[in-house]
Order: structure tokens, then sequence, then C-alpha cells
């Protein structure tokens, strides 16, 4: 089970800012962090230096853009956490290239989940959903610009292995702070390619045997992470659109999901995605809910 005590929330000065502030308050019940990190990266301009001389003669203000932004931050965050009692804030305004900086942040900050809204990835900024996803060592929570307003139903896609079993431990961990929490392990079959059968009869009880088996799996799997392993509902799903991100987002949706829990890597056609359509589908499309990857 993962432990989520530094987190760091990026901040990007857009309207997606108020869905992230709105996460970090049901962060702080969820995860009971002991310091919360408020981060925007001011993108480094480049100018030539004689441009540059020029520019801060004509526009530069009195006071400092960082220390702007910063007091401005300050004022926002108050507004929307106060002093929440037993956990540090610490807001940070730093100036470089944004990804190049993020990833040194969460190093130097020994950062333990990272908060990042969809589009916070600006112009040129290179931060992408995809690429933070693949690179950054601690979990992500990725946040779409319109979240559900509470936390009802998790669902956690799991392929049977270790990973997906850490990401049904959190999603459970979640009900010390949310008891009536319901939570949701579901599994995708995928369907062998018809030319591998002889006729649509052997075809068909072939899937049927691998939703099965994966029914069965549940017997193991479940009691193993879940000390209540009845209070976890299970489902599984054919993968009958091909695409096996395509899938997962249609059944979030079916089963009414208002966080995904999503275990970095697995061992099967979810590991194998993973850094690719899912990822780009799941934090990059247009589904509205959030998605925690743990590692």
């Amino acid at each position: 089970m993962n432990s989520f005590k530094r987190i760091l929330i990026a901040l990007d000065l857009s309207a997606t800012d108020q869905q992230l502030l709105q996460v970090a308050r049901q962060a702080i019940d969820l995860f009971q962090p002991e310091k919360l990190y408020f981060t925007h990266i001011v993108p480094d301009l480049n100018f030539p230096t004689h441009v540059e001389v020029e520019f801060h003669r004509l526009f530069a203000p009195e006071t400092p853009v960082d220390e702007k932004v910063k007091e401005r931050l300050t004022k926002t965050v108050q507004s929307a956490l106060g002093r929440p009692p037993g956990v540090e804030i610490e807001i940070d305004v730093i100036e470089g290239k944004p990804y190049t900086k993020l990833m040194h942040w969460l190093e130097v900050k020994h950062i333990d989940l990272l908060v990042l809204g969809k589009k916070v990835h600006s112009q040129g900024s290179g931060i992408t959903a995809r690429r933070v996803a693949a690179q950054a060592e601690c979990a992500v929570l990725f946040v779409p610009e319109q979240t559900p307003a509470s936390l009802r139903e998790a669902l956690v896609p799991v392929d049977f292995s270790e990973n997906s079993g850490r990401a049904l431990q959190t999603a459970l961990a979640f009900r010390k702070a949310l008891p009536d929490l319901g939570v949701t392990a579901l599994h995708i079959t995928e369907l062998i390619p018809a030319g591998y059968t002889y006729n649509y009869r052997e075809y068909d009880n072939f899937n049927q045997f691998l939703v099965e088996a994966a029914e069965q799996s549940f017997d193991d799997f479940l009691p193993e992470y879940a000390n209540q392993p009845e209070t976890v509902k299970t489902a599984v799903y054919q993968n009958d659109r091909g695409n096996l991100a395509d899938r997962l987002a249609e059944l979030a949706q079916e089963l009414k999901a208002d966080w995904i829990v999503l275990g970095a890597r697995g061992h099967t056609a979810l590991e194998r995605f993973f850094f690719g359509s899912v990822t780009e589908k799941l934090v990059e499309g247009p589904l509205p809910v959030p998605v925690l990857i743990v590692r």
C-alpha cells in the first residue's frame, strides 16, 4: 500500500487550478499527508541578451514576477484550504524548462505523489501526461478540467499482478476517510484471433473460458490484497472493441467510476499498452475522471 506523505500539486495559473485545489482538499482527507507543495514553473523564455535587457527596461515591474505569482498563489491556496491541521504547506515559484524542472523538483523534494492537471502542458512546455507518466518515479494523479465533486466509486483495472494488487490496496485505503466508498476490481480479457479456432462455437467457448478463468482468479487475488475481499466488487469484461484503452475508458463510464486507480506495470496486455494508448486515452483523452497511477 502506498503512503503519500509528500504531495506536489503543479499549478499553471489556468482554470484547471481550481480542480487541482479541490483534489488537494480531498487528498488531505484521503492520504493524510505531512507536507503539500504547490509549485508553479515560470518558463525560461531564453531571450537573446540585448532583447532581455530591453524587455526588462520597458516591462519589468518593481516587484519581480516570481514574487507576484507566489503572492497570488499563496492567497489562492489559503482561500481554498485554510490552514489544515498537521499539514505543512509550501508554495514554490521556480524558473526554467517546465518538464526538466518538474522532474528535478520531484527528486529534490522527495515527492511521493504528483498531482497534475491534464491541461497543465502549455504550448512548448514539454509537460505532457504521457511523458510524465512514463518518467516520474513517484505516483501521479492526473486531474481533468471537470472532475467529480465527490469520490463515491473507485475503479481498479487488474491483471492479477503484484502491481495491480498494490493499486487495489491503495483504493481500499481510501475507505479510512470514505467508509462508504465503492471499489470495483475490473479485469478485461482479450479475445483470441478468430483464425485460431476451427469454428465459431469453439471461438465462443474459448473466450468464455477466459472469462471464467478470470473470475476464478479473483478468488485467490482478492484475499491476498484485501482484508475484507467480500467488500470489493468484481467485474470481468471482454475486450470486444479491439483497443484496450477505448474499452477501459468505456467501462469506466459504464461502471460510473469517479476515480481510476491504475498500477503502473503489469505483465499482460495492460503492461504492453500502458505507456502507449492506455496512458494517452486515459490521462490525455476526454475521460472526465481523475486517474491515479501508483508504483
